[in-house]
């Protein structure tokens, strides 16, 4: 999938930041950020930016396998898409 540069540009800044973050302030910068996480029949998903992770293990590790699956969108760093 290849995202439009706007949507590349937020996606960056949003992982950067994040990836940034001390584990202890992960949930709420994810949520200032304006992402969401949620909890139904066992499972935590989060969502930002049209992408979305869930895990079994908790608020915290459903932002982590949003930020792993987010930084994973995005074309590789100094080369061609």
């Amino acid at each position: 999938m290849r995202l439009d540069d706007s949507r590349e540009k937020v996606l960056e800044t949003v992982t950067v930041g994040l990836a940034g973050a001390p584990d202890e302030c992960l949930l709420n910068v994810f949520q200032g950020y304006g992402g969401s996480v949620r909890f139904s029949s066992g499972t935590y998903t989060a969502r930002l930016c049209r992408i979305t992770a869930s895990c079994t293990e908790g608020e915290l590790a459903a932002v982590k396998a949003w930020l792993r699956k987010a930084k994973a969108s995005l074309p590789p760093k100094g080369g061609a898409a």
